[in-house]
């Protein structure tokens, strides 16, 4: 049995051809016969592919494509300058005063309280600092407008150690931003 396309450029199709091609010999009716769709008779069916680039000229420079749009990394928004510059310098004193070279008394003004109590303490457990601490790096993230994450570390009677911080900003200017929360690790 043959089927037969009624135009007249066409020859006859073997009624063993797929429909889906109509007998032009499609990768899916290569063996025709044997094969239905991709599958031959209850075995998985191997293609081969090409796996070597294809070679181009010598004398012409690679090509790279745009990556796709869903593999672009974020930016982080752009942090406040001053909330910087107001970490920088108040971890730089909390530092200061765990070497016992400054008073406490003087980050009154520019830490809350409840962060004054904990470096107090941290500084009564910590022994006699045999050489300077130091801020080594510095991190600032602002969740929101009104707020700086800081994540730092220094070396701390020797040691390396992280520190984490939040500043709020609580008035206007520089000073505005206050340490709310601070933890050393």
């Amino acid at each position: 049995m043959t089927i037969v396309d009624q135009s007249p450029t066409h020859a006859p199709i073997p009624a063993t051809a797929c429909g889906m091609c109509g007998g032009d010999g499609c990768y899916r009716c290569a063996y025709a016969g044997q094969q239905q769709h991709g599958r031959r008779a209850g075995r998985p069916q191997l293609r081969v592919l090409r796996y070597e680039p294809a070679t181009r000229p010598a004398d012409q420079a690679p090509t790279l494509a745009a990556p796709p749009q869903w593999c672009l990394i974020p930016v982080d928004p752009p942090v406040d300058p001053t909330a910087r510059q107001r970490a920088h310098q108040v971890l730089r004193v909390a530092l200061e005063v765990l070497d016992r070279r400054r008073p406490i008394s003087q980050l009154s003004g520019h830490v809350e309280a409840a962060a004054l109590r904990y470096l107090q303490a941290t500084g009564t457990q910590l022994g006699p600092a045999t050489r300077p601490s130091r801020l080594t790096s510095l991190r600032v993230c602002q969740p929101h407008r009104d707020a700086a994450e800081v994540a730092a570390v220094c070396r701390l009677r020797g040691r390396p150690r992280a520190i984490a911080a939040r500043f709020d900003l609580l008035g206007t200017g520089p000073a505005g931003w206050r340490c709310t929360v601070l933890r050393i690790g």
